[in-house]
């Protein structure tokens, strides 16, 4: 009943702009730029990049400190795609939440995509991202929208999904400029506020795949980004530096090969098995990862995950 009454506040809020009782969309070019956070994504960068390069009017990278080889494999991306807009802008000197706002306020056009660098969108089919700009393309540009996007969720490798299958966020929406990020004690990292008055659409196509594949080492260091993000980056420069402190705490070792190991054992309990019937098919950039995997778990003859790849 509580959520009945709220959709119903939000419609009448909604005709706020309708009505002139609140300022018209601020007259930006009727495109989309997306705001890339990246931090250490080698393995997916390139397919992430090449999945949205049709799809964005502008692409700003905003990196907080990638020593992976990330900015590397990005800057010959920019190199070798010339007439792409893409910005690469140094935010290492940022918290979280600040690197959200600073990109947020850099766009320059109408819609704005949160976009990470483990995303990757199909580029084809009945899900093509290219559908989800023509839509975008085609709402009352005097209207603010918020559009709420699902997407499968691969987990540890690429041929099973976190046991919640489907993620579901406000990944998109009109710039208005009181829009901003913050943080909560509940979420590692950030929330959106948006004014009441903006409309919400919520799509169910799966137009983008969230690929949460990481190394023992990446899985470890970022289950500790939020204390990192507190800290002072230069006692403190990586997450491994904070990861090292806390090891002993939380997997009783000072070992951290054997933390790593350990921590991604806790995960193989949070796994369902890929099922296109639930999910669709993969996209199409996904395709060379599934012939070459990075990582594979491994199950033992009763059918039991007892380890990965990597360890």
């Amino acid at each position: 009943m509580l959520n009945f009454f709220k959709a119903i506040v939000r419609r009448l809020y909604a005709l706020a702009p309708k009505l002139k009782l609140v300022p018209p969309p601020t007259q930006r070019p009727n495109g989309i730029s997306v705001m890339f956070r990246v931090f250490n994504e080698k393995t997916w960068i390139e397919a992430s990049l090449s999945s949205i390069k049709a799809f964005a009017d502008e692409i700003l990278i905003g990196d907080t400190g990638s020593t992976d080889g990330t900015l590397e494999i990005i800057q010959t991306f920019i190199e070798n795609h010339p007439n792409l807009n893409i910005q690469l802008l140094d935010c290492r000197n940022l918290s979280f939440i600040e690197e959200n706002n600073f990109l947020l306020h850099k766009t320059r056009y109408r819609w704005v995509m949160r976009w990470d660098g483990d995303q990757i969108a199909h580029t084809e089919g009945k899900n093509s991202i290219l559908k989800l700009r023509k839509y975008l393309m085609a709402l009352d540009s005097s209207q603010y929208f918020g559009i709420i996007l699902s997407y499968p969720h691969l987990f540890l490798d690429p041929f099973h999904l976190h046991e919640s299958l489907i993620g579901r966020e406000m990944w998109v929406h009109t710039y208005q400029k009181d829009i901003c990020y913050y943080g909560d004690k509940s979420r590692v990292f950030e929330l959106l506020w948006i004014p009441p008055y903006f409309q919400i659409r919520e799509l169910t196509n799966y137009f983008v795949f969230h690929c949460n594949i990481k190394s023992k080492e990446r899985s470890l260091d970022r289950s500790y980004w939020r204390q990192w993000d507190k800290l002072d980056h230069k006692a403190y420069p990586t997450l491994k530096d904070v990861a090292l402190i806390n090891i002993q705490k939380d997997f009783k070792t000072n070992d951290y090969s054997t933390a790593c190991n350990e921590n991604l054992k806790r995960s193989f309990n949070d796994v369902v098995k890929y099922s296109s019937e639930l999910v669709g098919d993969y996209p199409k950039l996904l395709e060379p990862f599934l012939s070459n995997p990075p990582y594979r778990l491994i199950y033992d003859d009763n059918g039991k995950i007892i380890k990965r790849s990597d360890f």
